[in-house]
């Protein structure tokens, strides 16, 4: 009966040390902000968007009125798994606000050459300028 006994408690703490493993063991992460400007000034309502269609994740932040964003992914998580992303913007501006016209040309040009970035554990600073001469 004491071999039985401690049978059942070396599965036990078996069963312990390979469930606690099993939740120390996260993926790596990193947490994405930054600021959008055009020409040198903020930009208010440009949506950012990082996307890894290898593993199906994507996340996204929106532009203040001083253009800071920070990437939100799932239920409010603010980190993302490293790896490569795809940047690409949206607007989120009404159609009637008067710098909206000039940024959805600006936004379009950007969109048009494919932009990846790396994401690495901790902090990412992502700044996006958007140069309407230069495009």
């Amino acid at each position: 009966m004491y071999q039985q006994f401690n049978k059942v408690r070396v599965l036990n703490l078996l069963g312990l040390l390979l469930t606690t493993s099993l939740f120390g063991c996260s993926a790596a992460t990193g947490t994405i902000e930054g600021t959008v400007t055009a020409d040198g000034k903020p930009v208010k309502g440009v949506e950012v968007i990082f996307r890894d269609s290898t593993i199906s994740v994507e996340g996204s932040g929106i532009s203040n009125s001083q253009g800071q964003y920070r990437v939100f992914y799932g239920r409010g998580n603010r980190d993302l798994p490293t790896g490569e992303y795809q940047l690409t913007l949206g607007i989120m501006l009404p159609e009637d606000e008067g710098a909206g016209i000039k940024l959805r040309k600006d936004v379009k040009k950007f969109n048009d050459v494919p932009t990846s970035k790396a994401i690495a554990s901790g902090s990412n600073v992502v700044d996006i300028e958007l140069d309407s001469q230069a495009m």
